[in-house]
């Protein structure tokens, strides 16, 4: 009997969905394992924003003072990783975040 063993990690290639609006502890929890993905040398084809998360493109939420910007990380995210990001609109359709 041979045994095999594979001796290099094979990058992996992700896409994620996110549910969560930017006041959700889910959207950090994304975020975070958004950044393990590419700190593990995997890559993130698509990210895509669907109900409450299309909250996060928008630039015009205001977060309290206390609490650090969920939005503006997630926006910093997808322009340093050059991830392509649509989010669904409340009509079905989606568009691209910049």
């Amino acid at each position: 009997m041979r045994a095999f063993f594979i001796t290099e990690k094979a990058a992996m290639n992700f896409a994620i969905t996110l549910l969560a609006g930017p006041q959700d502890p889910a959207a950090r929890s994304a975020l975070e394992f958004a950044r393990a993905v590419i700190r593990s040398g995997h890559s993130i084809s698509r990210l895509f924003f669907y109900r409450d998360a299309v909250h996060i493109a928008s630039a015009l939420g205001v977060q309290p003072q206390d609490e650090q910007d969920i939005s503006a990380q997630w926006r910093d995210f997808i322009a340093q990783e050059r991830c392509v990001a649509p989010w669904g609109t409340q009509r079905g359709g989606s568009q691209a975040l910049a």
